[in-house]
C-alpha cells in the first residue's frame, strides 16, 4: 500500500469545500476521495494559519 501524492491544488479544493462551501468532512470526502484524518487536518491547519482573517 502506498501513498498517494497530493498537489497544493487538490489540497486547496478539498480545504475549499469544507470552509467556503460549508460541507461537512464526509461529504468533502466524498467528493474528494481523501481521508477524514487528512483532510480535518488540512482544514485545521488552515484555519489556524487564517485566525482573524476575514
Amino acid at each position: 500500500m502506498g501513498f498517494r501524492v497530493v498537489t497544493a491544488e487538490e489540497k486547496a479544493e478539498a480545504i475549499r469545500l469544507v470552509v467556503e462551501m460549508n460541507y461537512l468532512v464526509p461529504k468533502g470526502c466524498e467528493q474528494t476521495g481523501f481521508g477524514p484524518t487528512a483532510l480535518c487536518r488540512w482544514v485545521a491547519r488552515w484555519r489556524k494559519e487564517h485566525e482573524g482573517a476575514s
